[in-house]
């Protein structure tokens, strides 16, 4: 049986981009949850850091990361974050343990 991906991504915003780059991560959160091996895919802002987002998935396999890796809301987002982020983008994956 295929196991779980979680996935963790770090994303800090630009001084003055925070609402922007909040806008942004919504549209995305609202089109990946409409993919098929999408469980969870919500977005957390920072309490003691407004510009520090995490977004936190859950995805079937990693058959359903590479399918969302290969979309075109991931391409549009890899395309918009240059302006909109002081930092790269950090992404973690973890497997369920027991």
């Amino acid at each position: 049986m295929p196991e779980q991906v979680t996935i963790i991504a770090t994303l800090y915003a630009r001084a003055g981009h925070e609402e922007a780059l909040a806008a942004r991560l919504r549209a995305m959160v609202e089109e990946t949850r409409k993919e098929a091996g999408c469980i969870l895919y919500d977005l957390q802002r920072a309490h003691d850091d407004p510009r520090e987002f995490v977004m936190v998935e859950y995805w079937r396999d990693a058959e359903a990361v590479a399918l969302h890796d290969a979309s075109p809301h991931m391409a549009a987002l890899v395309t918009d974050l240059p302006p909109l982020v002081e930092r790269p983008v950090t992404v973690r994956k973890f497997t369920p343990v027991g």
